[in-house]
């Protein structure tokens, strides 16, 4: 939102000018949210237009991030919409932009956790998971976020511990399973990572696509934060095709 003052400001301004010199701006906006929502309509819900490209979407959603600097959902919106688009240097500004208005935003923690693991930088990715924890230990997406970590740093117990408590917390069990299938490969337990993608595949049918934790919190986070994997549906996909890789391995 534009302050009181600014928006007298802006009117004073104008008054100075003759009706030949005022400068009408076409992109300006009252209201970032509405006009944020309007953009990601097309892309939010199932068999909605598609009219905008993605990388008009893009294009517009960073044009609104620079008119609205201390607007978190645009900030988190551009870093998002960047990050797809292979931009990690500037997902990277506007995720911390987004982590400056807001440090306990887990959604803006979670993508800047990613773009550590990018950027090959894992002792980042593990300080930015923790100091995302201890403002926000109730968040399920945070603790897989801890768990990813911990895995790529060759630590598969405390990645196990991790899921174990995102699970608890609301995280997609489907997501969980898939991950401990992952940990088993790691170990050359075929048998066990076999049994993990199944029981996978089977949730992901079920249609969970959120957790039943008992946090309240978590459960919310949950269902308003997807930022790190598929939802149910494309997970399906995941699933079997690591299942049938494995399988294919296992000589089944």
């Amino acid at each position: 939102m534009i302050s009181m003052s600014l928006r007298l400001a802006s009117l004073l301004a104008v008054a100075t000018f003759s009706a030949a010199c005022a400068v009408w701006d076409p992109d300006w906006e009252p209201d970032p949210d509405q006009h944020l929502r309007q953009l990601l309509a097309p892309f939010e819900s199932d068999g909605g237009p598609r009219e905008i490209s993605r990388e008009r979407l893009r294009a517009a959603v960073e044009r609104l991030a620079a008119r609205h600097p201390s607007h978190l959902r645009c900030q988190v919106a551009a870093a998002i919409l960047t990050f797809d688009n292979g931009d990690r240097l500037r997902a990277q500004g506007y995720a911390d932009q987004a982590l400056a208005i807001a440090p306990d935003h887990v959604e803006a923690r979670a993508l800047r956790v990613r773009i550590a693991v990018a950027d090959g930088n894992l002792d980042l990715a593990r300080r930015l998971v923790d100091d995302g924890l201890q403002q926000r230990p109730e968040s399920a997406t945070l603790h897989e976020s801890s768990a990813w970590v911990h895995q790529l740093k060759g630590e598969p117990e405390a990645a196990l511990a991790a899921l174990g408590v995102a699970e608890r917390l609301g995280a997609p069990r489907w997501r969980t399973e898939y991950n401990r299938g992952l940990l088993a490969e790691e170990r050359n337990d075929l048998a066990a990572a076999e049994r993990h993608y199944e029981a996978a595949l089977a949730t992901a049918k079920e249609g969970e696509g959120n957790g039943e934790g008992p946090e309240e919190e978590g459960k919310k986070e949950n269902q308003e934060t997807r930022d790190d994997g598929p939802g149910a549906e494309a997970g399906r996909d995941v699933v079997r095709r690591r299942l049938a890789g494995l399988r294919a391995r296992r000589g089944h």
